[in-house]
């Protein structure tokens, strides 16, 4: 993992909630937009590395990933 990964895995640690202040950081900080900083940390989540340093981020970013599943799965339907 780089340092960028750690960073991201710290603001996400810090910045739980899901508003417009935590996307405007994201751009500023970043650079990213939500969907892309969503898809990094999510691509990130089984390493070790995480698992064992953040496991309660780790644990709300996979509920996050499984609602957001479902929410594509019953649009579909």
């Amino acid at each position: 993992m780089e340092d960028d990964d750690f960073r991201l895995l710290e603001f996400e640690d810090a910045h739980a909630r899901n508003d417009h202040a935590k996307e405007t950081s994201l751009r500023q900080e970043f650079g990213l937009t939500p969907s892309a900083y969503f898809k990094r940390l999510f691509s990130l989540i089984e390493e070790p590395e995480v698992i064992a340093t953040y496991p309660l981020v780790r644990r709300r970013l996979l509920r996050l990933r499984s609602r957001m599943h479902q929410v594509r799965a019953s649009a579909t339907d």
